[in-house]
């Protein structure tokens, strides 16, 4: 709330009171009842104070209202606690202004005795769920409020009051009559033996209290005619109390006011004061914490309320720290908030939500038990079942088996998982692997490999595998099906090179293996692993077909030109190449795996089915006088250096019926 200006006036009505003086008679001891002047009733000093000002929001518009608005007054320009507040529900006009009375909304009004000392008054105006606006200085008018005592005498009327030197006594001495109703009885005179109670004097501003049963005395309690304290006689509150203090009964802070649709109000705060030294401004500074209850839900079918801590440095206003408590007593915490240590057992029914989770359990202890079997996704560990993860074969990676011995005779694998993929059995140098059979769990051979290297699979598949070592020469162009200066060599163990040379056009190839005879079987299948190792570089040239069967009568496999890798099938020469998406490049060895189905041909890559082709399919004329598998590589025109192609592990299978 931004005041545009104030405007603080004063109604005073001022009222003379006529006092009649008592009528006496020369000699007459008694007082008549026409002797007395008629009383006039004294008319009671408005408590009020109008005030006017200006609404507007932190854009400097007019507010529309209902707007609360806390009005204070203090005794000082900053600081220090509220001498006297209330709430009212503010309508401001077209402009934001508004006029009312200050006093209105309490049932006293504003207490005359604020300004009975004509000390300043300081007027603090705030805004709902805003900070209170710099105080204004109250001008001398509503110091008129004292003028309301001039029809009393300490607190009297005048008419409880005898005239002085009336109602002479017996005795002839004048004396003071006590006020009483009319038409009451005069009071009976004092009982034989009834003791007057007297007093010494006491202190001033004290209130008077019986020290013994005849006399008058000051108490505790202190009265300054605005605050009142106990304990002390610096009363900084309407009531000041030095010392501690015990409650029988309820100890209430009502609310600021009453809520309405658009606002609810808090409640009047419980502030509690520290002090400490700051070093560098060499001075104390107040610790100002406030406990408040704050509405929730206000205009809502479920309304609720909760309790806050505020806090403030200095001279500031309180504020929210974050802290809160519910109507259910739920805490709230403040942003920030760490938990303690606990040393026992702790049970979490709801979730637990943590940036990291550190454990300092000894070894042998599990940190984190956990009884659901449902998975835990992203779940990483340093070990596994005690085992570092150096211990396990990573995905799609290739298992070795160490130098292990195993006793002498068969060796049986025996699995619980209803397939095996795949095995891989690499003999050393001076050995020859010899897988013999494969076993049901009662004994009976499903599949087995002859000596001679032979695989007969289930339901009579005959596979034929080609290692190349001793089937082709060690080098030169002996069993090569050569042109230009290409050759074949067996520089590595198990692998063939195909080598064209440097002439344009060069080729090496190589075919053999049996034959073909059922190579358009459904189920065929070649399986082989490749990679270039031209010492030059991969050229666009360079092409590599690899094929179970042939291209006259039909065949499927593999071609590479350049990097780039193709599906191939053939049929009577005519050729249908599938674009794979896929990569053949030097010095990494890649697995490709050829199956014929019914109507297709698929193609995987590293264990990816990557495309399929449907026409050029072999034509199903058997012929035995074709080979089993081919091979070639060429090197195009124009290359600055020979194509070579390392392949080994072929494998083709035929189903025998």
């Amino acid at each position: 709330m931004k005041p545009t200006y104030i405007r603080v006036a004063m109604l005073v009505v001022c009222l003379f009171v006529a006092l009649g003086a008592w009528a006496q008679q020369p000699g007459s001891v008694t007082q008549t009842a026409s002797s007395a002047t008629p009383s006039i009733p004294a008319a009671a000093v408005p408590q009020l104070i109008e005030f006017s000002g200006t609404l507007l929001d932190r854009e400097s518009r007019a507010m529309t209202g209902p707007v609360g608005v806390t009005f204070a007054l203090y005794a000082e320009r900053t600081g220090g606690a509220a001498l006297w507040m209330e709430t009212q529900n503010v309508h401001p006009g077209t402009n934001g202004n508004y006029t009312l009375l200050l006093g209105a909304a309490s049932k006293d009004g504003v207490p005359e005795e604020l300004f009975a000392k004509g000390e300043a008054r300081w007027l603090g105006i705030q805004e709902e769920q805003q900070a209170e606006q710099p105080r204004v200085l109250l001008v001398s008018v509503p110091y008129a409020l004292k003028a309301g005592d001039a029809t009393t005498l300490g607190g009297l009327p005048a008419s409880a009051f005898a005239l002085a030197g009336s109602n002479p006594s017996s005795s002839g001495q004048p004396s003071l009559v006590l006020p009483f109703a009319a038409g009451a009885q005069s009071p009976a005179p004092q009982a034989p033996g009834t003791l007057d109670v007297t007093t010494a004097g006491g202190s001033i501003n004290k209130l008077a209290k019986f020290d013994t049963s005849t006399d008058i005395t000051s108490s505790l309690i202190f009265d300054n005619g605005t605050n009142v304290s106990i304990g002390n006689t610096s009363p900084a509150a309407k009531l000041d109390v030095s010392g501690s203090g015990i409650f029988r009964g309820f100890l209430r802070l009502p609310s600021t006011g009453t809520a309405t649709a658009t606002l609810g109000f808090n409640s009047q705060p419980f502030d509690l004061f520290a002090s400490s030294f700051n070093s560098s401004t060499h001075a104390a500074v107040g610790q100002h914490f406030r406990w408040q209850a704050e509405p929730l839900g206000n205009n809502t079918s479920s309304p609720l309320g909760k309790l806050n801590l505020l806090f403030a440095s200095g001279t500031g206003t309180p504020t929210e720290t974050g802290l809160s408590i519910s109507n259910k007593g739920l805490i709230t915490f403040a942003s920030g908030q760490t938990l303690p240590t606990v040393a026992g057992n702790e049970t979490i029914t709801g979730t637990l939500t943590a940036k990291q989770l550190l454990s300092n359990v000894a070894t042998g202890t599990a940190p984190l038990t956990v009884t659901s079997t449902t998975q835990v996704l992203n779940l990483n560990a340093s070990f596994l079942d005690g085992l570092s993860a150096s211990a396990f074969q990573p995905a799609g990676a290739y298992a070795t088996l160490g130098a292990n011995t195993f006793a002498a005779g068969p060796q049986t694998v025996q699995t619980g998982a209803a397939s095996i993929k795949g095995v891989i059995v690499k003999a050393a140098a001076s050995q020859t692997a010899n897988l013999q059979e494969w076993q049901t769990s009662t004994g009976n051979v499903q599949a087995s490999i002859t000596p001679a290297g032979a695989f007969v699979g289930p339901l009579g598949m005959l596979i034929s595998h080609v290692s190349f070592g001793g089937v082709v020469p060690v080098s030169g162009t002996a069993g090569c099906n050569c042109g230009g200066s290409g050759t074949i060599s067996l520089a590595r163990e198990g692998a063939i090179i195909l080598k064209t040379g440097t002439t344009d056009f060069s080729t090496a190839s190589v075919g053999g293996g049996g034959s073909s005879l059922g190579i358009n079987r459904p189920g065929t299948f070649l399986s082989v692993r490749a990679d270039w190792v031209s010492p030059g570089g991969i050229k666009a040239g360079h092409v590599f077909t690899v094929l179970a069967g042939g291209r006259s009568i039909g065949g499927f496999g593999f071609k590479a030109v350049g990097s780039a890798l193709n599906g191939v099938t053939f049929a009577n020469f005519t050729e249908t190449d599938v674009n794979l998406a896929a990569t053949l490049t030097a010095f990494t060895s890649v697995d490709l795996l050829a199956v014929r189905r019914a109507s297709s041909v698929e193609f995987y890559v590293n264990g990816v089915l990557k495309g399929s082709s449907t026409t050029n399919l072999p034509n199903g004329v058997d012929d035995m006088t074709n080979d089993l598998y081919e091979i070639t590589v060429s090197n195009g025109a124009s290359n600055s250096s020979d194509a070579e192609l390392g392949v080994n592990m072929l494998t083709v299978g035929i189903p025998m019926f």
